[in-house]
């Protein structure tokens, strides 16, 4: 496929993607400042954006700069071609700016020590750079290929020999297929402690894709039954956004939540009946609306 980058680079400004990842601007003369994200400068601001230019530089340790597709490039650890592929989608390309605002400039837009990220990225670029592997994931549930490549585009999933990886910013899971196309979850990092992690310990799979622009969120209760509704096209309105709990009992924190559509999809046993219905006592106070539905396509 052939990518059209003068128009991506036309599409989206430098200062839209700053914003989205909690990279909080100054203005300085005709450049706008910020302490450097990438190498997570805690002291400084060394990260310099030319809005007339639409270029940017960090003058300090980094000592790298480009256009807003190399930015993309150097947060998310993937290739430019990747990062082009990513915005060209027009959808689900943020990240969230961080809750407490006052934490943006040294916060990292990710919370893996450096190896697990490393792993991560290495896995998701092996799923998505194999139309095989892609077929047999997507095959053993009816999805299509290009939706399992999509998401690994993203980094949302990963593939290692006999796993299916899945990425938190707190942790990853790890599956393994089983019969009928059932997934057994194989390895989980512990849950963070709350003064090392804050809320962020308390996410949903996928919830680094939030952002304002996101009116509706969809909540499953497993990452697989998030994927058939991603796969169904739940968010192609560019409005949605699938994410799925860490597990049933693990809720998450419902600030960034505030204001929005919920629907929430629990699995239809016991323990997904309790989880759906402490999740809307979670929700509620802050949602614009809460409504729970069946899991099929036409009622989520």
């Amino acid at each position: 496929m052939q990518i059209n980058f003068d128009a991506i680079r036309a599409s989206h400004r430098i200062e839209d993607v700053c914003a989205s990842r909690g990279i909080e601007l100054r203005k300085a003369g005709k450049s706008l400042d910020a302490p450097c994200l990438l190498h997570q400068e805690k002291r400084g601001r060394a990260f310099t954006v030319f809005p007339d230019k639409q270029r940017w530089r960090c003058y300090g340790k980094c000592d790298k700069g480009g256009d807003v597709i190399d930015l993309v490039a150097a947060l998310d650890g993937i290739t430019v071609a990747e990062a082009a592929e990513k915005l060209g989608n027009g959808t689900n390309w943020f990240h969230p700016a961080p809750a407490r605002r006052h934490k943006a400039v040294t916060q990292p837009p990710a919370l893996l020590p450096e190896h697990q990220l490393e792993r991560m990225r290495l896995a998701a670029h092996r799923l998505a750079n194999s139309p095989t592997l892609c077929e047999r994931i997507a095959a053993a549930r009816g999805w299509k290929p290009e939706t399992v490549r999509h998401l690994a585009l993203l980094g949302d999933i990963g593939h290692e020999p006999g796993e299916v990886l899945f990425y938190f910013r707190t942790g990853l899971k790890a599956r393994t297929r089983e019969r009928k196309g059932e997934w057994k979850l194989i390895e989980r990092r512990p849950k963070p402690e709350k003064d090392v992690y804050g809320s962020a310990g308390r996410e949903c799979w996928r919830q680094s894709l939030l952002h304002p622009g996101i009116s509706r969120v969809i909540f499953a209760e497993g990452e697989p039954d998030a994927i058939s509704l991603i796969d169904a096209g739940l968010e192609s309105d560019g409005k949605t956004l699938v994410v799925a709990l860490a597990s049933a009992s693990t809720l998450p924190d419902p600030e960034p939540f505030r204001g929005r559509e919920c629907v929430i999809c629990g699995d239809n046993d016991e323990a997904g009946q309790k989880s759906t219905a402490k999740l809307v006592a979670l929700l509620a106070p802050v949602a614009r609306s809460v409504r729970v539905a069946t899991l099929t396509m036409e009622a989520a």
